[in-house]
Order: C-alpha cells, then structure tokens, then sequence
C-alpha cells in the first residue's frame, strides 16, 4: 500500500475487449440493494421514516464503501497485475485467486475467500427474501396471467411458490457462467426499474396527485425541487443505459414500452387506472374551463345535441327495438359535436333500488349507442314524471364549454283514443318552454318510423324560418354528408 501505486493507476486503461460501459455494468448492480428496505414496507414501523432514513443511510454507506475500495484496491497494486496481463496468469479464475491471496490480509488461513462467499450469500439471500414477495404480489394482482400459478401462498404465509420460480430462474443465469454477460442484463432491468418510478414521481408531482403525499409537496419550491429531481433521474437512468450497451438499451427500452402498453390495458379492465389518465384528467379539466369563455363564438358554434329518449327496457331485452331517433341523431354526426343521450326513469323514490334501476337503464343506453354508433355519453335521471325529469335534464346536462345547445326529441303523435294526449301535449309544451328558455334549439322530428336506413336520392326541402340563424340549412348540410342522404 503506497501513495506512488495510485497515482500511477489514475488514468483508463481499457483494452479493446473492455471500456468504459463495461465496468459501469459490472459495478452498478453492486448499488441495487439499497430499495431493500421499501420492498418489505410491510414489516416497518415506520414505514415513511424508516424508508426514507434507510434508504439515504445505504446510499451515503455504500458510497463510502465503494469509494474506499476503488482507492484502496488502486494503491496496493499496478493497474496490469489487477487486469491480469502479467506472466503465468492465464484465466480470469486465476486472476482472482493471485490477487486475493497476494494482496488481501489474511487474519486466519483464507478468510478473504470467506468473507467473499459470506457476503455473496447475503446479497443473495437478500434477493431471494424480497424478490418472490414481489413477485408473489404481481401475480395476485392479475396482471400478468402467466404469473398467476406463483399467487398461492404457502399454509405458513409464505410464497413458496414464487421463491422456487425466482430460485430456477437465478440458477439458469448463474449457469451462463459469463459475469460480463449478466451483468449487463442486471443492470438494464434495475435501471428501467428506477427509471420509470423516476417517472412516476415526476408525473405524480405535476398532476399534484392526492395520493402522493412526500413531505412539503405543498410547498411551490419543494414540487419543483420534486420535479427536477426526478427528470434528472430519468435522464440519468436513461443515459446510463445507453453508456452500458446502446443496443441492450433499445431492446430494454422496446420491452419495458410493451410490457407497459399490456399491463395498462389489463389495469382499465381491472378499473385501476394509470397515471396516463391523470394526465388526461388534467388536460381535460384545463381544456374545458379555457373552452367555457368561447363555446358561444359563431364560427365555431355546432350542434351538440342532447337527445331526450325513451327507453322501454322489457321491449328492448325482448329484442324489440325502437332506435329510430338514436339513428337520425348518428346521421348529423359529420357536425363532429359531442352528444348526450338522457333518460327519465320515472319513480317516486330515489332509493337504492331506483339507483341500481338507473344504473343499469344508463349501461343499456350505452350498449345501443355502441351498437348505432354513436359517439358521446348517456345518463338517467330518477324523477317522479317525465316532463320533470327532463327539466332537471335540460338544466344540468354539461359541464364547462360541454353543454349541449340542441336538444332532440320525438314529436308527440296521439290517436283521438289516447287518455292521455292531453298531459303528453302539455309534457311537451312545457319541455319546448323549457329548452327555449335556456337558450337551446329544438329538433321536435316528427315521423321518426319513416327515416331511411338505406340511401335515398332527391332533394331535401326547407321551410325557411328567418330567426333560426341559419340552423335548418345546417341541418340539411349535415344530413347530406352522411352516407344514407
């Protein structure tokens, strides 16, 4: 041990086998224990304490560790005795073994060989503790189906199960015999692991997410510290990577973009949900209250219709449909505004019972808007009559810029045998009042059984009403872009 050795030893001396890229791979895995801690949350006291103070303690003391040793190991020898260039040497095995026995101390006869195995069994078996827990709950979790036969646990608790598939999976990479080889491949799957839960800090953050919670987010200057941190993070993760192996890094980086795609799809049908809809809660909330101050400009003003229907459920399941004003409302679809189909559920109690009822009405509709093709949303109202709960429609329906300016309904057509034309006619006047009241345009279409299904040629007539601004020519517009007209 000199002062001379290290010095001399300061410099890179890669040879053309091995660079820079090559020893950051093989040491890198030697930083992935420090997340030990938060892998077994479960069995913490104080699981953000204790998290946050272990993990920052492992980094500072593995640093300290690591940096000791690059000094110690640079000054007991010369760099080409540590590469292994020197005479009688002639594999990587005896390399080891001449600079452990040669330059360790030995308080007793091999104790460097042991703590070697001491400390290589406890990094593993530190692994083997953590990882089929991990593992374990990702296939109860029904993400991945292939992994859902590791989900049982044992009768003591324990995954037995997922520790054998982490244990046979370990062997077969340890019989690749090649430490350069793995260890590139360890390293990508760490650093693709930290740098999407860098990702998921930073994107937490910017959503200002309720559900992440770190000290001070509520503080300006601490969010923007959050969000620069874990950018650099990424970054750093990601330029890691492509110093390693450009190649292994896109390979990693395709995976890790599939693997993604999938369990993001698997998680809406779970109804988890993802970060990627918080964003798009976001920018959807921001949209609507800068739309809000401009939804009433001419040039861009269309219909957005709000269709008042009515659903007979026992006709409907019994196959008998009667889509007619869902089918004229798909034919103004080329007016690219957004639509809402409503519904009265009429009841004189608003109990659970009549929820469920209106829950269920609302799924329907959405299936028959899915099958007319119809782009938009449904919702029931539970009220006592028809002509109120549309008054509750009309008044409510929307939100922000997203409020429909048209509303459509079937004009009343009663036989002189019908008791109730009268209250059908009132109903409808009072809707009619309702609508031009909020200052809404009204469809009333009469003879809805006799709108075309199949292409039709000829003229669409007007009668020209001045004072509706030009609506019934647009009307005619719309018609005539689709197909059928």
């Amino acid at each position: 041990l000199t002062t001379k050795t290290f010095p001399n030893n300061g410099g890179s001396h890669y040879d053309s086998e091995n660079n820079f890229g090559t020893m950051l791979a093989l040491f890198y895995p030697c930083f992935t224990g420090i997340l030990s801690g938060a892998n077994r949350a479960d069995v913490l006291k104080d699981p953000p304490k204790n998290i946050r103070q272990g993990t920052f303690a492992a980094i500072c003391f593995s640093f300290v560790m690591y940096v000791s040793l690059f000094i110690l190991w640079g000054s007991v020898a010369d760099y080409r005795f540590l590469q292994g260039t020197t005479e009688g040497i002639h594999d990587e095995v005896d390399l080891g073994r001449v600079v452990v026995a040669n330059i360790v101390w030995h308080p007793f006869p091999y104790s460097a060989f042991i703590g070697i195995i001491i400390a290589s069994l406890s990094q593993s078996l530190q692994c083997l503790i953590v990882a089929p827990r991990l593992l374990q709950q990702i296939a109860r979790d029904d993400i991945l189906g292939v992994l859902k036969p590791l989900a049982p646990l044992s009768c003591r608790g324990e995954p037995t199960r997922a520790l054998l598939f982490t244990y046979v999976v370990a062997a077969l990479l340890v019989l690749i015999g090649k430490l350069e080889l793995v260890a590139p491949l360890l390293a990508m799957c760490f650093l693709v692991a930290y740098a999407f839960m860098n990702c998921s800090c930073f994107v937490l953050t910017l959503l200002k997410s309720p559900a992440w919670r770190p000290e001070w987010i509520g503080q300006r200057r601490w969010r923007i510290w959050y969000l620069f941190v874990a950018a650099l993070g990424f970054g750093l993760c990601i330029a890691v990577m492509m110093i390693i192996n450009p190649i292994w890094a896109a390979v990693a980086g395709f995976m890790a973009v599939c693997l993604y795609t999938f369990i993001n799809f698997k998680m809406q049908a779970l109804k988890w949900g993802s970060a990627v809809d918080g964003i798009r809660y976001r920018f959807a909330v921001k949209s609507l209250m800068e739309l809000e101050a401009r939804h009433d400009q001419c040039v861009n003003w269309r219909p957005q219709v709000l269709i008042l229907y009515k659903i007979n459920l026992t006709e409907e399941l019994g196959g008998i449909k009667h889509h007619e004003i869902l089918r004229f409302s798909a034919q103004l679809r080329k007016s690219r505004g957004f639509c809402v189909v409503a519904c009265v559920l009429e009841s004189d109690t608003r109990d659970a019972a009549a929820m469920k009822m209106a829950a269920d009405q609302k799924a329907i509709i959405r299936g028959i808007m899915d099958e007319e093709g119809i782009e938009g949303f449904a919702d029931v109202v539970v009220a006592p009559t028809w002509q109120e709960g549309t008054n509750y429609i009309i008044q409510l329906t929307g939100i922000g810029g997203l409020i429909p300016n048209t509303v459509l309904l079937d004009w009343p057509e009663c036989t002189a045998q019908d008791t109730q034309a009268d209250q059908i006619k009132k109903d409808f006047m009072e809707v009619l009042q309702t609508a031009l009241a909020a200052n809404k345009a009204v469809l009333a279409v009469k003879g809805l059984q006799s709108i075309p299904t199949e292409i039709v040629h000829g003229t669409i007539d007007i009668w020209w009403m001045i004072h509706d601004g030009g609506f019934l020519i647009l009307l005619s517009w719309l018609l005539s872009q689709h197909r059928i007209w």
